[in-house]
């Protein structure tokens, strides 16, 4: 029998009343293909149903229950009722015309959920983006939108963002790549607000936000963003959220969750610690202030640098303008270095002042110059065998 569940949405009751007639079905061993004879309808409709992808009809429910032996008035009732509830209006219904039926589904999830977990790599997570910000993406992935369908999907957006302020609201842990802070949706002021917006948000008690700076190259999502939820329902599993260009994969075997769950614990670890990202924050927020207009690149800082004013290694010299370029002459060939804004230094060959140069940032400047200083590439550059490499703690 299954218990009640006050306060879940249509969404989630969809998905334990399915649940609940999947346990029932198979118990019997009854086929898909014969339970949806008896309702009038096909197998792949019962997969659907026990999936919680669509509504039930109270009479298709009375149907199956007589099918699978179940008898006992209290049991069916509460069933009966349980179908009931599910198909009670949601409030996101009144934005169908903008949201597809299968991220309505999400919806339903994300107020359901007492843990929400996000990996983003392109935008900022949609719960916590300012009303500017979700404008300028929306503008961007519909460029054809009429007016008033961006402004109801700007709404439904910022409607959703209200269940991390209401009363046992969910706790939202977002570890966010750091190309999608510097990205510059919307212009110079839509960022500076959004940037603001996270340092808030970092603030809030159910709210979680970790950085992966681009200083960590390769890690363990690279297949792109993800969300995972975890609700209050004990009979309820995890589900696993993976957005595509027309459509959505929502994952609830187990095996394919504590996939998803392990890369996201490793992200965890591989990104900042929450304290640090207000110091990430803070310096992209600065960075924004110092922009001499709207899509330029902050004073001293080079062209053909990547958003947020770090050059890519490679650059042709002459295009790393307003650099203070110091010249060392120690050894047979002459090489130029500079200080970026960001703390890295750009290096150069003095005698062809227009070759590409070696962007460095400033951790790896630091250990390049320490290990000089400790001599741990002496062998190296006398031509002898390197050093054999540290043992890592296991």
């Amino acid at each position: 029998m299954i218990p009640n569940h006050p306060g879940s949405g249509p969404t989630v009751l969809r998905i334990l009343l399915g649940s609940q007639l999947r346990k029932l079905r198979e118990a019997k061993g009854i086929s898909r293909d014969d339970a949806g004879y008896r309702i009038r309808a096909s197998g792949s409709k019962i997969s659907r149903l026990e999936l919680g992808r669509v509504s039930f009809k109270e009479r298709d429910v009375t149907d199956l229950l007589d099918l699978y032996g179940v008898t006992g008035e209290t049991e069916r009732e509460q069933l009966v009722a349980l179908a009931r509830e599910a198909n009670s209006p949601a409030w996101w219904q009144k934005y169908s015309d903008v949201v597809p039926d299968w991220f309505q589904i999400y919806v339903g999830l994300e107020e359901a959920a007492e843990l929400i977990r996000v990996y983003e790599v392109q935008f900022v997570p949609g719960l916590l983006q300012t009303e500017e910000y979700i404008r300028a993406v929306v503008k961007q992935g519909q460029p054809g939108a009429a007016d008033d369908e961006v402004e109801r999907r700007v709404a439904l957006r910022m409607r959703r963002q209200q269940l991390l302020t209401r009363p046992g609201a969910p706790r939202l842990w977002a570890v966010v790549d750091e190309g999608a802070l510097r990205r510059p949706m919307g212009g110079k002021e839509v960022m500076q607000g959004q940037i603001e917006r996270l340092m808030a948000a970092t603030k809030e008690p159910n709210i979680t936000l970790q950085v992966v700076p681009f200083t960590f190259g390769g890690h363990a999502a690279e297949g792109g963003a993800f969300t995972v939820m975890r609700f209050p329902e004990s009979d309820m599993a995890d589900i696993v959220y993976i957005e595509q260009l027309t459509g959505a994969m929502y994952l609830d075997k187990r095996e394919d969750v504590e996939r998803y769950s392990e890369v996201m614990e490793r992200l965890s670890v591989k990104s900042t610690s929450p304290e640090r990202t207000q110091d990430i924050l803070g310096a992209i927020l600065e960075e924004l202030l110092t922009m001499t207009a709207e899509g330029d690149a902050p004073e001293g800082v080079a062209r053909g640098a990547v958003p947020g004013g770090t050059p890519h290694n490679g650059v042709p010299a002459r295009e790393l303008t307003g650099l203070s370029w110091q010249k060392g002459t120690r050894g047979a060939a002459e090489v130029e270095l500079a200080r970026l804004p960001d703390g890295g230094v750009a290096v150069r060959n003095a005698d062809d002042p227009d070759s590409p140069a070696l962007i460095y940032t400033k951790a790896e400047i630091e250990a390049l110059i320490g290990g000089a200083i400790d001599g741990d590439f002496d062998s190296m550059i006398r031509g002898g065998d390197p050093p054999d490499p540290p043992q890592r703690p296991r």
